[in-house]
């Protein structure tokens, strides 16, 4: 019996896979929302933690399938250690999804073809318009969607529709923003593909989402409706995060998302396959459609529905996509299999040339003409065009022009990797303490306080409540979602922050302009027993009390001084 070779593209793949997703992070605590999504399910866990906090007994979870995790991470034996683990097993997961699908529309180099599809994901993180992403530093619900819709897409531009439909709604499970945009989406590549078996398709691709739709409608309806909702749309859209929902914040953003979709759009052009091409072209269509729609009806007149729904959670996904298929088209046309001109139909191309000039540019608004993400893209772009015009004169030159191409991408890709794997290790507080930073003291400090204790903190403390273990009145990172708990979570930054605030600026300067006695009026009003300020920021004059903690930047005092008793 003749022995199996070992698929040497797909191990070198899934290690460099695993490579790109360490750097992203291994760290707990200080990372994407995890203050946000962690609490409520580290409460059920152990009922003393953060019993007293206004977070998390008196608001609604909104991710609460994500608890489920939450349990298996606590289950296996470290909550913090294992979060870290499976984010970093579901990005590499996510990363080798990527690459099969790179493989499928790049039967030969696709690790090259991979490859350069890193490089890419290095540069931007997959951080695309309106701060939306597929990766994240810790582990979170975006996070388990974002793997199940990239596995759900390999298996539509496969054929797939019923695997793909059960991954679909695999990712609402855990974020209800997927359920409801991924039904859209999906349905509406599924209508260009054409009439055939159409009924049938949609069934397959939609129907376990509309099952799972079935049971989170409810909640759905609570988030988005009643009493208050439109002041408290009001509150999460214009005050609370502009820089996801309101695109005159961004957009900038969109000369590299519409660069990429063009390209994207160019590069599928060029594939010769109908089976493999139209699937393609179908997913691409329906984002590019749904992100535009999604931005016109916010920006020329704002529709608020429009707006809540944040289509722009679809604009990585269609970058990944692109950049596949413009990684392809860089390895077919260096490898001799395809031309770089073609008199014939020119359109392609040309989309490939307008969209790599929209990208630089969008490049260009965050970096240095001499940056390294700017110089990558441009010696990728340079090389392509030199090798095909130089196998166009020499034709036998086609293995060379191709080897130079994947030293090349292998090259730039690991010059750029020890870099940000380094940095990923020193931001990570399961290996480095210090990556905390100047909080690091200020939350032992708190920790060592009575289990029951509040704490009046500065707004921009968002990682208070974890790492420091105790309940806050309110800070500006953690929000509710359901209108009523939303307006409270508002008037309580408004109290803390003693003026109203309409933005996180307002809420933080107010803190720090307020005296140790105004801030104690406060801290009274909520229950609160420790006063925590900025000392690098605090404008007001604090007095003469001596501070309970003093560190080189905090210091924390009891609510109500000794002098005031």
């Amino acid at each position: 019996m003749k022995a199996k070779k070992l698929p040497w593209g797909d191990v070198m793949a899934f290690a460099m896979a695993l490579l790109v997703a360490f750097s992203f992070g291994f760290s707990y605590g200080n990372v994407g929302n995890q203050a946000t999504y962690l609490p409520h399910a580290l409460n059920h866990l152990f009922p003393d933690f953060l019993a007293h906090d206004w977070l998390v007994q008196e608001t609604t979870p909104y991710h609460a399938r994500f608890e489920w995790i939450v349990w298996l991470t606590y289950a296996l034996g470290s909550v913090a250690w294992w979060s870290a683990i499976l984010n970093l097993v579901l990005v590499t997961a996510g990363m080798f999804v990527i690459y099969r699908i790179t493989r499928a529309y790049t039967q030969q180099g696709s690790v090259v073809a991979f490859f350069i599809v890193l490089l890419f994901v290095m540069i931007d993180r997959t951080r695309t318009v309106g701060m939306s992403y597929l990766f994240e530093e810790g582990l979170q619900p975006s996070v388990v969607a974002s793997v199940a819709w990239l596995v759900s897409i390999l298996w539509f531009l496969s054929g797939r529709v019923q695997l793909s439909g059960v991954f679909l709604a695999l990712g609402g499970v855990f974020h209800a923003n997927f359920l409801i945009l991924g039904i859209g989406i999906f349905g509406l590549a599924n209508l260009a593909l054409g009439r055939d078996a159409l009924v049938r398709r949609l069934a397959g691709q939609l129907v376990p989402s509309l099952l799972i739709l079935v049971f989170d409608l409810p909640l759905i309806l609570a988030m988005s409706s009643g009493e208050g909702s439109a002041a408290a749309r009001t509150i999460f859209q214009q005050i609370r995060a502009p820089h996801h929902y309101v695109p005159e914040t961004y957009l900038m953003d969109f000369w590299a998302w519409s660069g990429w979709l063009l390209a994207g759009l160019g590069a599928a052009l060029t594939i010769e396959v109908r089976t493999v091409r139209v699937p393609l072209l179908a997913l691409l269509g329906s984002i590019a459609a749904s992100v535009i729609g999604a931005t016109v009806l916010t920006t020329f007149v704002f529709v608020p529905t429009i707006s809540q729904l944040y289509f722009w959670r679809l604009a990585p996904f269609g970058v990944i996509i692109s950049q596949v298929a413009v990684a392809s088209f860089a390895v077919r046309v260096t490898s001799g299999t395809l031309s770089l001109f073609d008199r014939n139909n020119p359109a392609p191309r040309v989309l490939i040339a307008l969209g790599s000039m929209l990208v630089l540019r969008g490049h260009l608004h965050n970096y240095q003409i001499l940056s390294y993400p700017i110089m990558t893209i441009l010696s990728m772009s340079v090389l392509t065009v030199g090798l095909a015009m130089f196998m166009k004169y020499k034709p036998s030159t086609v293995g060379i022009s191709a080897s130079i191409f994947a030293v090349a991408a292998v090259g730039i890709l690991f010059s750029y990797l020890p870099g940000r794997v380094s940095a990923a290790y020193s931001r990570s507080t399961l290996f480095s303490a210090q990556a905390i930073g100047e909080e690091g003291t200020l939350y032992q400090w708190a920790q060592r306080s009575p289990i029951n204790s509040n704490f009046l903190i500065p707004p921009e403390l968002g990682e208070f409540r974890l790492l420091g273990a105790r309940a806050i009145v309110v800070d500006w990172k953690s929000t509710p979602i359901k209108p009523r708990e939303l307006i409270a979570w508002h008037k309580r930054v408004e109290e803390v922050a003693g003026r109203k605030v309409e933005s996180k600026d307002d809420a933080v300067a107010g803190y720090r302009n307020q005296s140790l006695a105004q801030l104690s009026q406060t801290a009274l009003r909520f229950g609160a027993n420790y006063i925590v300020i900025d000392r690098k920021y605090h404008i007001a004059e604090i007095g003469g009390e001596d501070p309970l903690f003093l560190s080189d930047r905090y210091a924390g005092y009891l609510a109500t001084p000794p002098s005031a008793s």
